[in-house]
């Protein structure tokens, strides 16, 4: 699981909006003004769009830099009709790291 462990939010690894379908067309614009690039995320089971369970849909966006993750993520999920973000700063307060390899675990903090 070493491949696992970055310094830095990978920027092949979308950041995920959840949105209110209502506000589809404000937030894509949003993230196009921010410049980065918004997909509809599909259903793998079924025609459509995936849905959360509360009716809304995921939007995959695609960035040239997360160097300012924090600052994007709070211009993203402040937006009207955003719900949630896949990005959650300091919210963990351990972490550990196991090790197929080694049969290892450590606690990286």
């Amino acid at each position: 699981m070493q491949d696992r462990l970055v310094d830095q939010f990978d920027i092949k690894t979308p950041l995920v909006l959840e949105v209110l379908p209502a506000a589809l067309s404000l937030v894509m614009r949003t993230v196009s003004d921010l410049g980065g690039q918004a997909t509809i995320r599909t259903a793998n089971n079924r025609d459509g769009f995936t849905l959360t369970d509360s009716g809304n849909l995921l939007i995959d966006c695609h960035f040239p830099t997360y160097a300012k993750l924090t600052d994007l993520n709070v211009e993203l999920a402040t937006l009207a009709g955003v719900v949630e973000t896949s990005y959650f700063d300091h919210l963990v307060t351990n972490a550990w790291l196991g090790d197929a390899t080694t049969n290892t675990v450590k606690a990286l903090f």
